[in-house]
């Protein structure tokens, strides 16, 4: 075991989907066995600043989240 100093709290996420939410990039998705893991996930997502999560639910019970950046709505309309 290799003890080490001054490594802040904050440079981790907390808990496996914090983790997993913040190795995805714009448009990676995870499929999910149960609506739990899917929430987690979900829940996770939000915490990324400038993304948000996409939910499906597949025909076998599964369900996929996708996490993509958020919309800005100012945008749309500067180009009109």
């Amino acid at each position: 075991m290799k003890i080490e100093r001054n490594i802040p709290i904050t440079s981790f996420p907390r808990g496996k989907y914090a983790y997993a939410a913040s190795l995805m990039e714009a448009g990676d998705s995870v499929r999910c066995r149960t609506k739990k893991e899917t929430f987690s996930l979900r829940g996770a997502i939000y915490q990324c600043e400038g993304y948000k999560p996409v939910v499906r639910k597949h025909i076998d019970g599964t369900w996929r989240v996708w996490k993509v950046k958020k919309e800005d709505k100012g945008d749309e309309k500067s180009n009109t």
